[in-house]
């Protein structure tokens, strides 16, 4: 990374934001877990695309965010002193989410590191060859429209890490979700319909 030595505590709410978008395309999978994976990692996509959203939503998003300072002058941004305080708090929880499954996939590599062969071989990216196409193209167009919503603010290097056990990523997608619920409800009223993928079950709709 820029290195551990990084604080996220040190971040403002534009870092935080693009660094939040930003962890979820360091998310692999172990390649015996793939298939009975794909549908849990859909929903992990949608939590990007609702983040994204959201930022989009209150002016966290555009070229003329630069950095943290170039926000308070960008004149896109609508929250008051306490909402982005929580905004960031919960953008930084966010982050933590990331950071803990990663500890997890570490314990399951038994000290290998990540550029071991075995490592490399074994912990691919999601939606690869012999992936369910129709979900593969959700994945794809879910990320493009999440990466057209970043600001230009450069989020800090990340080490990938992979999901070996269904479960963790059930735990992720559900966590994450609820706290972007807790995004939303800051400014309830700043979100009309995007026309963006939403998921009930595990199907996406329209």
């Amino acid at each position: 990374m820029a290195g551990p030595e990084i604080a996220i505590s040190a971040l403002g709410l534009a870092s935080l934001f693009n660094n939040a978008i930003d962890w979820f395309e360091y998310v692999h999978i172990a390649k015996q877990c793939g298939p009975r994976l794909q549908a849990h990692l859909l929903k992990l996509d949608n939590a990007q695309l609702r983040l994204t959203r959201w930022g989009d939503a209150v002016g966290l998003c555009g070229s003329q965010i630069e950095d943290d300072d170039s926000l308070e002058y960008s004149g896109s941004f609508s929250f008051d002193a306490s909402q982005k305080a929580q905004a960031e708090r919960t953008l930084r929880t966010i982050m933590q989410k990331f950071e803990a499954c990663q500890k997890i996939c570490h314990d399951y590599r038994k000290g290998k590191k990540e550029d071991d062969p075995i490592v490399r071989e074994n912990e691919i990216k999601p939606f690869g060859h012999g992936s369910d196409p129709m979900r593969g193209y959700l994945h794809q167009k879910m990320g493009n429209i999440s990466f057209g919503r970043r600001n230009k603010v450069s989020p800090f290097r990340k080490a990938k890490f992979a999901i070996y056990d269904e479960k963790h990523l059930i735990e992720l997608a559900k966590d994450i979700n609820g706290l972007i619920d807790e995004l939303y409800r800051l400014r309830t009223n700043a979100f009309q319909p995007f026309g963006d993928f939403h998921f009930e079950g595990k199907q996406p709709h329209l």
